[in-house]
């Protein structure tokens, strides 16, 4: 299986020599994707990484199976260095039971005991001088407002983000569609400090990697409740001031719950390599 390494060198004024590995879009869901998994697990091990950031859909859904066997995985990722998680949608998506929208806290609390990870649901985590901030956004923004709301958006984010950080900032944010626009990110409070975004969600536009440099940040198809086709800043590396957003294509393109998923195979993973 081939996987693909991007990788972005943003040391700025607040050089911290440090490297941050990001595993988005894992989209788990039973011990089919072990295999998978288990191969991403062993080239993570030959970058080094400082730090391992996994913004949302660590799940494909709140409800999994074979959870021993991803737990099992998620503590040989802790081994290598600190794994800071935040939320993303389908964490709180299901197809099994559909009672509510929120995301399985048993699940979640079972996470939280592996070592070396952390679980950051609208909470800040500091780090040899580095701050991490994970954000969680509402089913109601996803589903509700389809991810097309600015003054929803600004309005949630500066009332649950609102900490006081000094040194080098991360934020952790599963879907970047909004946020990484110039009139909602300079009317967040948290904007004036925060360094870098690593987002994922868009899972690089479902474009083949032999077509992204030509493609530039644009994607073929928008796999989001709008359904966008030929979507902008759906993969790469883009700038607002002094902040720098990454946005990582993914482990996995297409989930299990996903009409076209048998053609997963033509999409390879990617790790997305940042050194800060």
């Amino acid at each position: 299986m081939k996987i693909s390494n991007f990788f972005y060198d943003i040391r700025n004024k607040k050089p911290k020599n440090k490297r941050i590995v990001v595993l988005s879009d894992v989209h788990y869901y039973d011990k089919k994707n072990i295999k998978k998994l288990n191969i991403v697990l062993k080239k993570v091990e030959k970058l080094n990484p400082n730090y391992i950031c996994m913004p949302g859909d660590l799940f494909d859904e709140k409800y999994i199976y074979d959870e021993k066997m991803f737990y099992d995985w998620l503590e040989r990722l802790g081994k290598i260095c600190p794994v800071i998680i935040s939320l993303g949608n389908h964490e709180m998506y299901d197809t099994v039971y559909e009672k509510d929208n929120s995301f399985n806290k048993d699940v979640y609390d079972k996470v939280k005991k592996v070592d070396n990870v952390f679980v950051l649901d609208n909470e800040l985590k500091s780090m040899d001088g580095i701050n991490f901030i994970g954000l969680t956004y509402t089913f109601e923004y996803y589903e509700e407002y389809r991810e097309d709301n600015k003054e929803y958006l600004i309005k949630y984010i500066n009332d649950n983000i609102n900490f006081s950080c000094k040194g080098y900032t991360v934020l952790l944010v599963h879907s970047p569609i909004e946020i990484i626009k110039e009139e909602v990110f300079k009317n967040l409070k948290c904007s004036k400090y925060v360094d870098l975004v690593i987002s994922g969600h868009t899972h690089g536009g479902v474009t083949p990697n032999f077509m992204k440099k030509f493609m530039k940040g644009t994607g073929l198809f928008e796999p989001t409740p709008n359904h966008k086709i030929i979507s902008k800043k759906s993969y790469g590396k883009y700038q607002i001031g002094d902040t720098t957003f990454i946005i990582s294509s993914g482990i996995k393109k297409l989930s299990h719950t996903n009409s076209f998923r048998k053609l997963d195979f033509l999409f390879s993973p990617e790790i997305t390599i940042i050194d800060i």
